[in-house]
């Protein structure tokens, strides 16, 4: 009996290593293709795509949705891992990810980019309709968007940073 408990030990530890290195080349792959689509979703052009054009929107959205998955999975991984050992590197992934689940999930950003177009829009509208210069309005526009852009990208890379400290332990 304790040799079987013992093989069912190590395949667990060896299925989670094995998966961990998975989990952590598919974070770095979709979160290589955030930045690209952060630096894009960073300008009033940008926001204009992803208000207009719905491919791009849900591509947009798809990879913050893998990146929330993945995010999940590592994080029962990790949750494991710390429950046995007192390891401060796991607690603080844990935390990590807690942050980014909890302050910029899909519903929060979502809400935010459908406020962004909304406002998008009225910066358009109003452009037209009293052939107004529109370039204040869009610079306090892309101002806001930069920052939460900067601050999901912040937390997104900082989970990404955590897989390749623990990935060796």
């Amino acid at each position: 009996m304790k040799i079987f408990l013992t093989a069912l030990l190590l395949i667990g530890f060896s299925f989670s290593t094995f998966s961990q290195e998975d989990i952590a080349a598919k974070i770095d792959e979709l979160t290589y293709e955030w930045d690209e689509q952060a630096v894009k979703l960073s300008t009033y052009e940008g926001l204009s795509e992803f208000c207009t054009v719905a491919p791009y929107r849900e591509s947009l959205v798809e990879n913050l949705r893998q990146i929330h998955h993945y995010d999940s999975v590592l994080y029962d991984i990790v949750s494991q891992r710390a429950r046995f050992g007192n390891n401060s590197e796991l607690r603080k992934t844990l935390r990590d990810i807690e942050k980014l689940e909890s302050e910029y999930s899909i519903n929060d950003f979502l809400v935010f980019l459908h406020e962004e177009c909304n406002a998008r829009n009225d910066i358009e509208r109003n452009a037209r309709e009293y052939d107004e210069d529109k370039d204040a309005e869009v610079y306090r526009l892309e101002t806001d968007l930069q920052k939460y852009v900067k601050d999901i990208t912040k937390r997104i890379d900082v989970v990404r940073e955590h897989v390749h400290h623990i990935q060796g332990e």
